[in-house]
């Protein structure tokens, strides 16, 4: 799924937080959003739940990106 930049991070904003998308590029919030539409629809709901008790594999890896570790 192609999107604008802008509207990618926006996106990512919400389900990550503000703070965090900040410290990211737009290449690695791509590869984010790449990586999480090709989960199947469950796993998608898992990691959905996992951002939302601030939590989970995903965030990690997104907080090791804006760290510049992963």
């Amino acid at each position: 799924m192609a999107r604008d930049p802008k509207t990618l991070r926006k996106a990512y904003e919400y389900k990550l937080g503000k703070d965090l998308v900040s410290k990211l590029s737009d290449a690695q919030i791509k590869k984010l959003s790449q990586y999480y539409n090709s989960l199947p629809p469950k796993e998608q709901s898992k990691v959905d739940s996992d951002l939302v008790k601030g939590q989970g594999d995903f965030l990690d890896v997104a907080r090791g990106m804006a760290e510049g570790i992963v």
